[in-house]
């Protein structure tokens, strides 16, 4: 009798041991969450005291186009920006050093003065005044600069490359 007395009172105070646990942890947890509330709380009045008054748009872009008016049009023109790398040398510094014609696409390979090889094609901007690429022929490649006079006329200029080599050192 007294072995089961035992078991008895075992089996309760394990009971009894759970039950403690159990509504410590309860205890325990509701604590903490009262702490992290507040804290989120004083988060939010945080962040409805941001003035952004004064503070740069993160979302505006960093160069703006220029608008100029002319008699009734508006041209957008973006600020001189060299796009690629053959955009930063005149035409006369480029060396055009090699051909190749085929299957319908042409290009041709510029040397730039700092010795870089550039593959080019039909259309490709090139030269300080943005000339595009207009014909690429088996030994020249024709480009096209299209400027303004002073008498507000648009003018095409054509340049042309011609194949470097070393007999004749053009």
């Amino acid at each position: 009798m007294k072995e089961k007395a035992k078991k008895r009172n075992n089996g309760t105070n394990n009971v009894l041991m759970c039950v403690f646990i159990v509504i410590f942890s309860l205890s325990l947890i509701l604590v903490v969450c009262q702490a992290y509330g507040d804290e989120a709380k004083s988060a939010e009045t945080r962040m409805s005291n941001y003035d952004i008054e004064g503070t740069p748009d993160p979302f505006k872009p960093v160069i703006q186009p220029i608008m100029i008016k002319k008699a009734k049009t508006t041209v957008k023109e973006a600020k001189s920006v060299p796009l690629t790398p053959l955009e930063l040398f005149s035409i006369g510094q480029l060396k055009l050093v090699g051909i190749t014609m085929g299957q319908g696409k042409n290009m041709a390979m510029i040397e730039d003065p700092t010795g870089k090889f550039y593959l080019i094609t039909k259309g490709t901007l090139i030269g300080l005044k943005k000339g595009k690429v207009a014909d690429i022929h088996p030994d020249r490649v024709v480009i096209e600069e299209k400027t303004i006079d002073s008498d507000e006329k648009k003018k095409v200029s054509r340049i042309v490359l011609e194949l470097f080599s070393e007999t004749r050192g053009e």
